[in-house]
């Protein structure tokens, strides 16, 4: 069990502690608690009352401490505050982020007015606001009563506070969170041209489309993005368009981190299948399984269909080459316009549908039309390569995210792309990875060149 410790003034109103912000020690006679990260608030200011009627000061060591069923009649009733650990680097510091009042922000979006709604997603609606002081904000209002929506919640809160500002990471400014976690809200700085996904596959006819210089300046941004979260030991596991955020630059900002898993540095790098790779550290023995303490795996898979690693799929295996492979895919759509999973309104995995053509020679039919030809040939023909190279069937072949970066910025990718164009695993279609990983059989359906060239 974790705990967690919060040095607190008893003269103040309980209702103004924040277990997951404790408030800095006083010289006031204090209260110090030891309580445990899954008991709920109600918890901790039942204790507070008690403490403060009898000016007494006290360590809890809970779960040993029991109350009366009608104080406390589920301690699960109210969405506790699941506590996550994060083994980041010291130079990265944790930022103290505003909790702003339900009032506050009712205010802001004139009363979550369906006008200020901009977006929707499996979490809930975004909402444009203006704060007080004149700032454009988003606010993520969450979903009651969806527990997995709570740990996403929190997750959000946990990873804000640590990310830097300006490395290309949507930075989080506050929260809210309302009595019995009724309502859960997230603010966020205004991005003005909203996601890479509403720029591409979702783009308004009255809206230009991206030119390729946007695009790459978008690839290179969000792949630096990706890179200071993987120094910070996070998997984001979620990568996609729509969870790229573009401010007013087209500059673009990581966001969504509902889904992240939590590598450990403290036992140092380890190989994997003869490559060096951050382990991840099961949170639970669910998570641990069979496999081992420095296996990463998780029986609790989530994410996009199209945009997950075949690995992380079908065995709940993880490392940050899942979210290599799901920037792959995200690279194809910044070329081709296209969606991972539709193609010209077909049902069809975008990356088989790249292979096919590039198999042909005909890599110039997958360029978006909306380029009009104005790219330079040999740098986009590199991306192509490059994103297919990100999408490889065995994650230890798959580049780094530090190697994504040089090749993007100029350096040659033909070694290692002509090593995988002509191995076995370029002739794999990715609709049949799943399949393959679930049998651990890899090899079994591996197509011929003419096969994989077939009608599209």
């Amino acid at each position: 069990m974790v705990f967690r410790f919060a040095t607190f003034d008893p003269a103040q109103d309980p209702d103004d502690f924040n277990p997951a912000f404790p408030p800095t020690p006083s010289s006031s006679p204090s209260v110090t608690l030891c309580q445990p990260c899954e008991y709920t608030r109600t918890f901790t200011k039942t204790i507070v009352r008690r403490l403060v009627a009898a000016g007494a000061s006290l360590v809890l060591t809970a779960p040993a401490l029991e109350l009366r069923d009608d104080e406390i009649r589920d301690r699960y009733a109210e969405t506790p505050f699941h506590s996550i650990n994060f083994d980041v680097r010291p130079e990265f510091h944790r930022r103290q982020l505003k909790e702003f009042t339900l009032k506050e922000l009712k205010v802001a979006t004139r009363n979550f007015s369906d006008e200020k709604l901009i977006g929707r997603g499996g979490f809930g609606g975004v909402y444009e606001g203006q704060l007080a002081d004149g700032s454009l904000v988003a606010i993520k209002r969450y979903r009651t009563g969806s527990a997995q929506g709570i740990i996403e919640f929190e997750r959000e809160v946990m990873v804000g506070s640590i990310i830097p500002l300006r490395h290309n990471l949507l930075p989080l400014l506050g929260f809210c969170r309302s009595s019995e976690c009724r309502d859960l809200l997230l603010v966020s700085p205004l991005m003005v041209n909203k996601s890479v996904d509403c720029c591409l596959s979702k783009r308004r006819e009255t809206r230009p489309p991206l030119d390729w210089l946007t695009r790459r300046k978008i690839a290179v941004g969000a792949a630096r993005g990706l890179s200071r979260l993987h120094d910070l030991s996070i998997v984001h596991l979620d990568i996609k368009p729509s969870n790229i955020l573009l401010d007013e630059e087209f500059e673009p900002h990581i966001g969504d981190f509902g889904l992240v898993k939590l590598t450990d540095r403290r036992r140092g790098e380890w190989s994997v299948d003869g490559i060096e790779e951050a382990p991840v550290l099961p949170r639970n023995e669910s998570e641990a399984g069979s496999h081992g303490e420095d296996s990463y795996f998780t029986d609790r898979i989530c994410g996009t269909y199209g945009y997950m690693a075949p690995e992380y799929a079908m065995e709940g295996k993880y490392s940050v080459k899942t979210d290599v492979f799901a920037f792959g895919i995200t690279l194809l759509e910044l070329v081709t316009g296209q969606r991972a999973t539709r193609v010209n309104g077909r049902s069809v995995m975008l990356g088989d549908w790249v292979k096919r053509l590039l198999v042909e020679g005909s890599w110039e039919i997958v360029v978006d039309f909306n380029l009009q030809g104005e790219y330079d040939h040999e740098e986009i023909e590199k991306v192509i390569k490059l994103a297919l190279l990100c999408t490889h069937p065995v994650p230890r072949v798959r580049p780094h995210v530090a190697q994504v970066i040089k090749i993007l910025e100029g350096h040659s990718i033909e070694e290692a792309w002509e090593e995988y164009h002509h191995s076995k695993e370029y002739l794999i279609p990715l609709m049949q990875l799943p399949t393959l990983y679930q049998t651990g059989d890899v090899s079994s359906s591996l197509l011929s060149p003419e096969e994989l060239s077939g009608p599209r």
